[in-house]
């Protein structure tokens, strides 16, 4: 009974020092909020200001990527599109993509290396065995507290991008940054699994983040569907949804585009 009561007593003090850091500790400084504490000082951003939810940024980044001047295009096109929808639209600098990029696949090499390796060597075709092997030789194999230090990096990518789609509620960005690739061009050689991994940095990073996303396809790359990627808000994806909507709406659907191709 007396631990029992001990620790109700020590979950209060908890309770009124986390009351005593909300009303005692925050002092306002412009649109956000600054709080103190003996050992951490951290930032809350105030979105007491609605945000209008038809603003959309627009990325082009390739973060040095030779990205195919096509893709370019179809941005272009869909900003457009967005903008004729009504959509206020601009041009801005996002949050890193090739942070998240990078810390995913050092995350992949660590977890494939534990989980799946074992039973691809054992197990897995020849095929399967070389893209393993491509992969290993592109990323790296972290140690334990790397591991768990780069999980911690995540959470402040993932701050840094909610901040920004708090200002920005829509982002159209690339997905595949080339043309769409062959059916075996991981399998060609390095330089081409290389290739196929870098191009598709938008789409590994917004998954790594965990941040909702819609895909769609607006024309054609060297004959190829070609598509455009709208990053959203954390249980958004009705925004996220309208503004595909609107894209396809004035881009025309590229199914259509393809059977038209089939049956000429």
């Amino acid at each position: 009974m007396a631990a029992k009561k001990e620790e109700k007593i020590r979950l209060a003090e908890v309770s009124f020092k986390m009351k005593d850091i909300r009303e005692k500790s925050l002092t306002q400084a412009g649109d956000s909020v600054v709080s103190t504490t003996k050992d951490i000082t951290y930032k809350v951003v105030d979105v007491s200001q609605k945000v209008a939810t038809k603003t959309v940024a627009v990325t082009k980044e390739s973060y040095g990527y030779p990205i195919h001047d096509d893709i370019l295009k179809l941005i272009d096109q869909a900003a457009d599109a967005l903008q004729d929808a009504g959509y206020e639209v601009q041009e801005v600098r996002t949050p890193s993509i090739e942070e998240p990029f990078r810390a995913w696949f050092r995350t992949l090499m660590t977890e494939m290396n534990v989980g799946l390796l074992p039973q691809i060597l054992e197990h897995g075709s020849d095929d399967i065995k070389t893209t393993f092997d491509y992969f290993f030789r592109m990323g790296e194999v972290l140690e334990l507290d790397t591991f768990i230090t780069d999980f911690g990096e995540r959470t402040r990518m993932m701050r840094d991008w909610n901040l920004f789609l708090s200002e920005f509620p829509l982002t159209l960005t690339p997905f595949y940054m080339s043309r769409l690739y062959d059916w075996d061009y991981d399998l060609q050689s390095f330089e081409a699994c290389k290739d196929f991994v870098e191009a598709s940095s938008y789409s590994w990073s917004i998954n790594y983040l965990g941040l909702p996303a819609g895909v769609i396809g607006t024309g054609l790359v060297e004959g190829r569907p070609g598509a455009v990627q709208v990053v959203g808000q954390r249980y958004r994806e009705d925004l996220i949804c309208d503004a595909l909507e609107a894209i396809q709406q004035r881009c025309g659907r590229l199914t259509d585009q393809l059977w038209a191709r089939e049956a000429s």
